[in-house]
Order: structure tokens, then sequence, then C-alpha cells
């Protein structure tokens, strides 16, 4: 990762090596655990994977010294005099130089899943709310029948499901259907679906699944009939 007068190398145990220019902010003794790393003019963004930041260089414009309490970071970029931050709830942080205002994100950023930022500015791809498109329908069945649960949802990058029955999730049962086979009484209730996309998570209204017991077989047994009955009726004159 290389800037103007300032160079790093993030090696693959998570140290990182740096050189060039001492800047204001020096570089930080011992910083390990590092996943990701950004220069984009003299100062350098490092990102932990605790989900930290830590900042060194150029401070000109206070774009070396990372917000007290900035945690639940994905990614970070840095600008000419500025640095930007995204958050795992998909906000933005942005803090240094807000000459073109570009340490200000706008309130509408809430659902951002990347970013990245240029000299005196910034981008964000923001998605679409999470939301379900098909919520889990009521099913009746007999016992020993089979149903399957349907969910379908849109929102930001891969999106996983999560089952629950009655509010406590289903080991295993993360798929967008649920298969209840062989049901019986026990299997019986409320049946909901947890979906989760790249900033949020959501819950299904409830698919209530009823339980009948099997319908009495018929009596096939065979009865005697009095000879009375099989008589043919009297002539009548």
């Amino acid at each position: 990762m290389a800037g103007d007068r300032i160079s790093a190398a993030l090696k693959t145990d998570g140290t990182v090596v740096a050189w060039g220019l001492n800047f204001t902010i020096p570089f930080p003794t011992g910083l390990a655990n590092v996943k990701a790393l950004s220069c984009n003019g003299t100062h350098m963004l490092a990102l932990k994977t605790d989900g930290t930041v830590v900042a060194w260089g150029n401070n000109g414009n206070g774009q070396s010294i990372v917000p007290a309490g900035l945690t639940g970071v994905t990614a970070v970029a840095a600008g000419g005099f500025h640095s930007i931050a995204l958050k795992s709830d998909g906000s933005v942080a942005a803090w240094g130089s807000n000459s073109q205002g570009q340490a200000l994100p706008p309130a509408a950023i809430s659902r951002a899943y990347a970013l990245a930022a240029t000299a005196h500015g910034n981008f964000a791809l923001v998605a679409q709310a999470l939301a379900i498109t098909e919520q889990p329908a009521s099913k009746t069945i007999g016992v020993g029948g089979n149903t399957t649960f349907t969910a379908t949802a849109k929102g930001a990058g891969a999106i996983s499901y999560q089952w629950n029955k009655n509010g406590v999730a289903i080991p295993g049962a993360t798929n967008a259907t649920l298969t209840v086979s062989s049901a019986q009484a026990a299997n019986a209730g409320q049946y909901t679906v947890t979906v989760t996309d790249a900033t949020s998570s959501v819950t299904s209204s409830a698919g209530t699944l009823t339980v009948s017991p099997t319908p009495p077989a018929a009596d096939s047994r065979l009865y005697a009939i009095p000879a009375a009955r099989l008589s043919a009726p009297a002539a009548i004159f």
C-alpha cells in the first residue's frame, strides 16, 4: 500500500511493515492483528480484526486521530486529508478535513456495504432495505404427512436464513425452505424465519402448522343380519 511519501505492507500474520517519511503521528510500534490497510495521500489506516482502527502519518487536518469509541468497523478508506470507516450496521463514520463536506456522511446512508475515498470526496454502495418478499404460509396436515414452509427475501449481498419454531432456532434449518416430514403432534406450532443480509436482520410473520389426527379407519367387520329382515315383504292384495 503506497501513498505520498508513505508506504506499508500487510503481512500474512497480521503485522505491518511501514517505511517512508515520518509524519506527525509515527507508525505505531507493535501493530498486529491487522486485516486491511488504506492510504490515499500522506496518512495510513489499518483495520484490525477486532473492528477497531489505527491511523498514522500526516495529521494536519485530524485525519489520523481516530474517533474515540469507534468499533464494529468492517472497511476503511483514506482520502487526501480525511478518513472514513464502514461499520457493521451499514453506517459510515468520517473524520479529518471537511473542506468539501467529505467528513459529513449523509444521514440517509444507513445500509452501506462498500466504500471508497478520493482526495476530497467519498463513494458508498448502499443496499435496498432488507425485506421478506414471501412470508411462510400456514399449513394443515395429517399425522405422518409432509409439508414445506418457504420464504424469500431481498437485501444486500448474500442472504442467510434461520428457521425457528415457537421462537426457538431449529438447528441446521438454514435454507430458504423448511420441510417437516412424517409430522407428529409435537411438530405443530408457530414457524418463523430470521433473514440476515450484509447489514441487518428481520424476522418473518409466523406460519402455523396444524397437525390433525389421522381419521379412524373404516370398520370392515361383517355383521349378521337377522333372517327376518332378509325375507321378502308379504304381498298386498
